[in-house]
Parts: structure tokens; sequence; C-alpha cells
């Protein structure tokens, strides 16, 4: 292990610590070139330009070689170096000013990010994971949900800047974690309504499986990305006063995942329509056909609620063909609404029928 003058990382004839590099032997002057680079401090001092004044390309030349050699690493000696260092550079990313992000390498925030990920899930306290398992049904660590509540942060932080770039970038990454979330919790929905044959077959297996969904696509749970996307007024971010037409254009998705869950509000929908009252017909465009797409997602309350409080308002000289497109969904599906939820009635009232006449 790594104290003082010791040695940080293991030589040819010992065992390599991680997977897959235990599958390879590592070149001997590597071996010595670390530790001797941890012997002189190199690595502490690592740590200590990151938290001082080091330029962000400084931070990707010196953070970046580590990162592609942590699999040599002793675990004692990350799981002393690596909770010093993660901190610290997330602190360094979110203190920039937005000048200094638009000025800065795109690339090299992006990279000292994987260093993030890539180092902080080499922890073997975090089980070792692999890649984020970001992917696919793939499971996550919950060591994840860190890293995710820093992407989270520093999207939001670029989200707000007053640079059109950065918005779009901090808009993407969190939009990113929301598209995952609602794989992840129209899984769990599946898992829920599993029935008949389905239901019984999987029945010994269903906790096992209901906690391993809670680990697919992303570690943060669903309750909580929703919890953190109404604290920070998400929807005013994506449709308020101040918010450029690019960023609505991109927002639907972030208020198609809060109509899922329910928590899409009437007054949300009073402020994404107010941002298209009175603009350029391209941004008029953009906030109809956002409620265009909505229309599947909302309840029959709030696809009232829209017909009634603001389609109607507008004068019939007024329509254009987008507002028809609008009036033709929401009609379609408050009647594909009304139509499922009379069948549910049905449904229950000829099971509540059966049971009663069974007892």
């Amino acid at each position: 292990s790594f104290s003082g003058a010791e040695i940080v990382v293991t030589n040819a004839s010992s065992r390599l610590v991680f997977v897959p590099a235990a599958a390879r032997e590592a070149p001997a002057g590597l071996i010595s070139a670390l530790n001797v680079f941890g012997k002189m401090g190199g690595f502490d001092g690592v740590v200590r330009h990151v938290a001082g004044d080091a330029p962000l390309d400084a931070m990707r030349h010196m953070l970046g070689p580590i990162a592609a050699v942590q699999a040599y690493l002793l675990p004692d000696f990350l799981e002393d170096w690596v909770p010093r260092l993660v901190p610290a550079l997330q602190t360094k990313l979110m203190e920039l000013s937005s000048d200094e992000l638009k000025v800065a390498d795109e690339s090299c925030i992006d990279d000292l990010k994987q260093c993030i990920q890539s180092l902080y899930l080499a922890l073997p306290s975090h089980g070792n994971a692999s890649g984020g398992g970001r992917t696919g049904g793939a499971l996550v660590s919950p060591a994840n949900k860190v890293l995710e509540a820093f992407t989270l942060d520093f999207g939001l932080k670029c989200l707000k800047a007053p640079i059109l770039k950065l918005k779009l970038k901090g808009l993407a990454d969190i939009r990113e974690l929301v598209r995952l979330a609602a794989h992840k919790a129209e899984y769990i929905s599946r898992l829920r309504d599993l029935s008949g044959q389905a239901a019984a077959y999987l029945a010994n297996n269903r906790e096992a499986m209901m906690a391993s969904a809670q680990l697919m696509y992303v570690a943060t749970s669903v309750d909580d990305l929703l919890a953190w996307l109404l604290q920070h007024d998400i929807v005013d971010l994506l449709y308020g006063s101040l918010a450029h037409m690019e960023v609505m254009r991109r927002g639907f998705e972030f208020v198609k995942f809060l109509a899922s869950q329910g928590v899409l509000t009437k007054a949300h929908i009073d402020l994404i329509w107010e941002a298209g009252q009175g603009k350029h017909e391209a941004v008029q465009n953009i906030v109809l056909s956002a409620f265009t797409d909505l229309a599947p997602s909302l309840s029959l309350e709030l696809l009232g609620y829209v017909y009634h409080a603001k389609v109607a308002t507008v004068p019939h000289a007024s329509f254009s063909s987008h507002l028809i497109q609008l009036v033709r969904a929401l009609t379609m599906h408050a009647l594909l609404t009304s139509s499922a939820l009379k069948t549910t009635a049905d449904v229950k009232a000829a099971t509540a029928a059966s049971a009663a006449k069974a007892a």
C-alpha cells in the first residue's frame, strides 16, 4: 500500500488489482515510474494543483494518464486518494464562471468529467463498477448516484448560463438522464403490471427483479429525479420569459416525463402556453408542436384544460395549421382516454360483481 515512501502499485511478480488489467502484464518501466511518482509526492501534488489554480488543460494532462493506468494502482491507495481528488475537481468545475466556460475547450471539460467517473467507479468500495452501466439494460452501481448528482448540478449550471452553447450542452446532459429514467420507470411499471400467467411464473423472482430494476439505466430513482426537476423549476428554465427558442425546441422530453409521472400541473401548462404568446411565428409553432406531441401523455383533465382554457380562447380567424393539428391531437386522445377509463371501470365493476356473487 502507499504510505510515505512505499510503493503505490503492484509489480509484475505480484497480482494486478483490477480486471481487465489483471489479464495482461504491466510494463516494468510503467510500474517503476508510478512508484517513483508516488514516492516523490506526485499524487498529492495532483490534488493540490486541482484544488489550486491549475488551468483546465493542465488538469487534463495530469489526470488523463493516471486514469489510463488506474488498473495498476493498489486498492488502499485508491480509497485514500480518489475521495480527495474527485470533490476538488468537481468543485473546480462548478466554480467556473460563464465566461470561463465559454472559452474553455469543450472536449477538455468532457475529458475531466470522464476522469471523475472513471476514477470514482474504480474504487473497490464501489464494487469496481465498470463503465457506468449506462447503456442498454445494464445495471449501474449505487455509486453512480453521486456521479449523476454532479451531472445534474453541472448541467443546471450550464443551462442557466447566458450563453446558448452552454445552455444546449447542459440541457443535453440532463436530458440523457431523464431519458434513461423514463426507460427505467416504464420497465418498473411493466414489472408491476405483469398479469396472469406471466405474474404467476415470475412470482418467486419478482422481489429480486424489482430490486434490480431500481438500478436499471440510472442509479438515481425516478422520484428523486422528479423532485430535482421540480425543485429547480425546469419548466420555467425551458419555457420561461428568458428561454431561448432552441431550448424550447429541445424541452419537450422533460415536460413529457413530468406528465407521464403525473406531476405536470395546470401552472406548468399556463407557463408553456404563455411562452408562445405575442412571439414570432416560429416560437408559437414550437409551443403548439410541443402541446401536440404532449397530448398522448396528458390526463383527461389536462387535455380538457389545454382545450378549454387555451385553445378555445384563440379566435377562429387566427387558427394556424399547427393549432389545427393540436385540436386534432387533443380531441383524439381525449376520446381514447375516455374509452380506456370506461373500459377499466367496466372491468372493475364486473370483477366486483363476480366477487359479490361468489360470496
